[in-house]
């Protein structure tokens, strides 16, 4: 079982219509004017949570990859 699905079950959702993962601009367009209803988009880019099908939420979550830890510092060294 596919570990999206199995998060989602242990949090008490159970029963859906359809899920879609990986869901580009593209695809959402379409899938709304199937009369589809986004409810959220999870991304770590910016990009993808901005502009029209985005879903009634949007959670911008951090990519590790893009860490700079230099950035830290400066941003650390003002808020002090």
């Amino acid at each position: 079982m596919n570990a999206r699905v199995s998060n989602l079950k242990n949090v008490g959702y159970t029963t859906w219509e359809k899920l879609i993962f990986n869901l580009r601009r593209g695809k959402s367009l379409k899938a709304e004017a199937a009369g589809h209803t986004i409810i959220g988009n999870i991304s770590d880019q910016w990009g993808d949570l901005i502009g029209d099908s985005i879903g009634n939420r949007t959670f911008k979550v951090p990519n590790p990859m893009y860490f700079v830890p230099w950035l830290l510092i400066i941003i650390y060294l003002k808020v002090n």
